[in-house]
């Protein structure tokens, strides 16, 4: 599981950095590749806390909760990304210094809230590695959390409701399907620690992966004719994403007694990413998408 966590966070840079080289001059493409370089870091921070926890019987002296307060604080910067992908819509032509000085009261929100993860009462000193305590500032956290992404999720549908064509997709598949995905990773955390149930922690990491994958789509696709066209997008990106995530876990399980760990994820990837990049262009033929549609302007 935590090879495949480890893969996710491959994964997210690289088509961050595709997107962004695809058109780098476009709004939409610069802010999703922050977007997924900062998923990337988080789904980092949570490979190296399973890591490391996972070592704690092993080794007494390893600790998991630099890496907890570390996922906290790059997660503390989703609600200002989420504002910038919004506003990349609705205003790609801004003036990128007017863009950016728009920003600084959420950036600001993340600084306050990355300032909260780094306190004694986050995670209390009496915490043991593999069952953290958390204190009256994890309480703020996802509280603060919840009301920013809610007040997004709001903004985002009263400007959704005046755009029109692209726009409107993007607005749906961008800062919804984001702020969507950030408010149940918070909700579902939330439930799993208040009420002790650690496997819903664990569904994180697949929400957040999940959502990504079909931002990714939004931000890749040229335009949308109808809610069928959609659905069969939807469908073929999910498809690929099982299909590159079942390889890379096959091959790394039937590799793993024969190399190094290492070797054999990279192996893995290369075999799972090919596959799925052959596997891209037939399901674009049994969907009936249209090559135009690949690439966004």
């Amino acid at each position: 599981m935590s090879e495949l966590i480890f893969a996710a966070a491959l994964l997210t840079i690289a088509i961050g950095s595709l997107t962004l080289w695809i058109n780098p001059q476009r709004a939409v493409n610069r802010v999703f590749a922050l977007f997924s370089y900062t998923v990337s870091a988080w789904i980092f921070c949570v490979f190296m806390a399973l890591h490391t926890g996972g070592k704690f019987l092993i080794d007494p002296l390893a600790d998991p909760v630099p890496w907890l307060r570390a996922a906290s604080t790059v997660g503390a910067f989703f609600p200002w990304i989420i504002w910038l992908l919004k506003e990349s819509v609705v205003s790609p032509n801004a003036a990128a210094p007017d863009f950016v000085k728009r920003s600084l009261p959420w950036f600001g929100i993340g600084l306050v809230l990355s300032a909260l993860c780094q306190t004694d009462s986050f995670i209390l000193a009496n915490s043991l590695p593999g069952s953290p305590k958390r204190g009256i500032s994890y309480s703020l956290y996802i509280l603060s959390s919840i009301i920013f992404y809610t007040l997004l999720l709001v903004q985002a549908y009263r400007q959704l409701r005046r755009q029109t064509g692209i726009r409107k997709i993007e607005m749906q598949f961008l800062t919804l399907n984001a702020g969507i995905g950030c408010l149940l990773v918070i909700i579902v955390n939330s439930i799993g620690y208040f009420f002790d149930i650690r496997a819903l922690s664990r569904l994180s990491f697949i929400i957040i992966l999940g959502f990504y994958v079909l931002t990714a789509w939004a931000v890749t696709v040229h335009r949308v004719f109808d809610a069928r066209q959609v659905f069969l997008s939807v469908v073929q990106r999910l498809l690929l994403v099982v299909t590159l995530s079942l390889g890379i876990f096959c091959i790394d399980y039937f590799l793993s007694g024969l190399t190094s760990p290492v070797l054999s994820l990279l192996i893995s990837v290369t075999v799972g990413s090919t596959c799925a990049f052959l596997l891209e262009r037939k399901t674009r033929e049994w969907f009936r998408l249209t090559p135009e549609q690949s690439i966004a302007e």
